[in-house]
């Protein structure tokens, strides 16, 4: 079911463009860990998940600019990453993919990176990555 309706809001973004339909997507606070645990289990590489993937990132795209301190999401449990890195991880997984799901992955990474909580954490290392990556 989640891939179909994703499949559909793939369509309506190709006729309408995805800068429209992101302003339609859900921005409360509470679909931020849910959305991001969807975006983990979807492959970049799989076929058949590309316009679930698509969707999810251009959704924590729109996500990402929520005005909060994302560290307010932690669990304070040593074991589990903080989602700020989650974050980070599914948009450098989806960056090298080869699809749709890279230039959504560029517009979570856009706003994610230059938030201000953000910034200081990972701006370095991201771009580090990058030149990592586009010499290779």
């Amino acid at each position: 079911m989640l891939h179909t309706c994703m499949g559909f809001l793939v369509v309506v973004t190709q006729a309408r463009g995805y800068k429209l339909v992101v302003n339609h997507l859900p921005h409360e606070v509470s679909d931020i860990e849910p959305v991001l645990r969807l975006a983990e289990r979807t492959a970049p590489d799989s076929f058949e998940l590309r316009p679930t993937s698509y969707m999810l990132l251009l959704w924590l795209g729109v996500l990402s600019m929520v005005p909060f301190q994302l560290s307010r999401f932690d669990s304070g449990d040593s074991n589990t990453k903080p989602v700020s890195k989650r974050i980070f991880d599914v948009i450098k997984a989806n960056l090298s993919a080869v699809s749709k799901a890279n230039s959504a992955s560029s517009f979570l990474s856009a706003h994610f990176i230059t938030r201000p909580d953000i910034k200081d954490l990972y701006f370095d290392d991201f771009m580090l990555w990058l030149q990592l990556h586009i010499d290779t």
